[in-house]
């Protein structure tokens, strides 16, 4: 039997690099038009966190992930969408990516640090409603819409 302790399970810091996964949904038509809503799609990035600050703003280093029609994620939920970004990202990290310039080699492994995104998309993520026209709606308060409207933007107790 092989020893296995606590320490051969910690994957040393430098080899982890934290992605940060951003879904936004947007309308690719006019979206004050006739067509409102049959055109929209939420796409998934994702960033390496870890990169020095002036290239993480750089678009070739934010990678497409996924792209779906709202509709599908209304019809088949998120999970159809996000189960696949995670098993690909499971299978990246187990596996490792070997990074070999004059400056650094190692191989690295990418950990979904944070998931950040519209308010639309982050409630499809959490389960919530997408509509701004449902009963619970807020993340935050967990207010009733009607109560919401009442007290408007005035900070409240949770159980009130």
């Amino acid at each position: 039997m092989e020893n296995t302790s606590e320490e051969s399970l910690v994957i040393p810091q430098k080899s982890l690099f934290h992605c940060l996964l951003y879904s936004d949904d947007f309308e690719t038509a006019n979206p004050l038009g006739s067509h409102m809503g049959e055109y929209k799609v939420c796409d998934f990035y994702i960033s390496v966190l870890a990169l020095p600050t002036e290239f993480q703003g750089n678009i070739d280093n934010v990678l497409f992930s996924a792209k779906a029609e709202s509709s599908h994620i209304t019809k088949y939920g998120m999970d159809s969408i996000l189960l696949p970004i995670a098993y690909e990202l499971n299978e990246v990290a187990e596996d490792g990516i070997q990074i070999d310039t004059e400056e650094y080699k190692e191989i690295v492994k990418p950990f979904l640090f944070q998931v950040i995104g519209d308010n639309l998309s982050l409630n499809a993520m959490m389960g919530f409603s997408r509509s701004f026209s449902a009963n619970f709606y807020c993340r935050e308060c967990k207010l009733l819409k009607r109560r919401c409207t009442k007290t408007g933007n005035r900070r409240h107790n949770i159980t009130s």
